[in-house]
């Protein structure tokens, strides 16, 4: 038996055959692995996480409109085996999804000044871990297929012309096979893009039924003054 307690962060797991009780601290977000059910994962807040801000949030100082510079989101995430009681962590996890079968559990990595960011994915039954892509960028929109087949998210860049992050989309087809194919599409080297627009974050980006595309959104980014 799993028990949350959201007001104070707090998770146990209970053994109801021998009344065992595991507890954890400070969880933000907790989720089983699916259909199969066989791990929980824990994602912790980060260890400057004061009762009301999340790390990684920043409020602007004095009120005023300035958002406070970019910092890293990511945090232990600690992976817990119900058979055996083993326990794993992952480091600087900003977000995690388990796929609908639960036998892969992909994860974003959004570290100090991005070293070693990017997409990683463990199958639950062999153990192994596989980085599916990795840059100096920010990751986001984690989704899986209905079936848990093929996974999509978006990432973001800096560029000194423009004001906001440019967004690419990065695929992955063939986890039924464990081996993992990835897919890129990136705005900037599409001629036929519309200028003045980029991914957008705010929408997970998906796969079509038959795995021939990729959906997502758009949205407009502003040049800096003197951009080119």
């Amino acid at each position: 038996q799993a028990f949350a307690a959201p007001s104070v962060f707090f998770f146990a797991v209970i053994n109801l055959a021998t009344e065992k009780k595991v507890e954890f601290e400070k969880i933000k977000r907790f989720s089983f692995s699916a259909e199969n059910a066989a791990w929980i994962a824990l994602h912790r807040y980060g260890a400057d996480a004061p009762g009301g801000v999340p790390a990684g949030m920043t409020p602007p100082a004095g009120g005023g409109s300035t958002p406070a510079p970019e910092r890293a989101t990511g945090s232990d995430l600690i992976l817990y085996e119900l058979a055996t009681g083993n326990q794993l962590n992952v480091g600087n996890v900003a977000d995690f999804s388990f796929n609908k079968k639960g036998d892969w559990l992909a994860w974003t990595i959004d570290a100090n000044e991005k070293t070693g960011n990017g997409v990683q994915a463990r199958n639950m039954t062999t153990g192994a871990v596989l980085p599916l892509d990795s840059d100096k960028a920010g990751y986001r929109g984690l989704n899986w297929t209905e079936k848990g087949d093929a996974l999509a998210a978006v990432k973001g860049v800096e560029d000194k012309g423009y004001e906001d992050k440019l967004y690419s989309v990065v695929g992955f087809t063939g986890f039924a096979n464990g081996a993992p194919v990835k897919t890129v599409y990136d705005p900037r080297e599409d001629k036929s893009f519309p200028a003045g627009l980029t991914v957008s974050p705010n929408r997970n980006p998906s796969w079509t039924e038959d795995f021939s595309a990729l959906l997502f959104g758009v949205h407009e980014v502003k040049k800096k003054k003197g951009g080119k």
